[in-house]
């Protein structure tokens, strides 16, 4: 019997996580190009425009920004500027990749505390065109945030065990290469 790493459960609880998110993704590009579709059939074909258009549009986009940056932190495909990184030893580049990703972690704590405070108090305020209230358009930013605290937690996991395993073989090398020079 394989023990299973809990690296290994973490990735694959991850890796659904983030599938989930894509395929929400999808949809929500989907309605959103639907829903402004819409808008310019009936503003310009039907010369009676949508007044919640423009509202779900933008609430939509920012679902779309916040969830697609937990799936940018998990690819990798966010902007980093890596030159100064690469010079540094093994143990020292894992260091310092592990500091700020807690502090990005540490951020995104009072990110959510308090997008979950603000989408809170939208809870009983209706959006200017009254179709729901401004609790779920501001839950984007609550949302985000945990997706991408959990996503940052497995690319931690991941670098732990890279590393560990880096220093594995480093040790596997420099032990045979003692062992045949005694």
């Amino acid at each position: 019997m394989t023990k299973i790493r809990f690296s290994d459960r973490f990735e694959r609880i991850t890796g659904y996580i983030d599938t989930v998110v894509r395929f929400a993704l999808v949809a929500n590009l989907a309605v959103l190009f639907a829903v402004l579709f819409l808008q310019v059939l009936f503003r310009y074909i039907i010369p009676t425009p949508l007044i919640w258009v423009e509202e779900v549009a933008v609430y939509l986009a920012a679902y779309l920004v916040m969830w697609g940056a937990s799936s940018c932190v998990r690819s990798g495909s966010h902007i980093r500027i890596s030159i100064l990184l690469k010079k540094f030893p093994l143990s020292v580049r894992f260091g310092l990749t592990v500091f700020y990703q807690l502090l990005i972690i540490y951020f995104l704590y009072f990110m959510c505390v308090h997008g979950y405070r603000f989408a809170a108090m939208g809870m009983h305020e209706s959006t200017p065109t009254g179709t729901f209230t401004f609790f779920w358009p501001r839950m984007a930013i609550f949302t985000g945030g945990v997706l991408i605290i959990v996503q940052i937690m497995h690319t931690i996991v991941k670098e732990t065990r890279l590393w560990i395993e880096k220093r594995r073989e480093a040790r596997e090398v420099n032990g045979t290469i003692s062992r045949s020079e005694g």
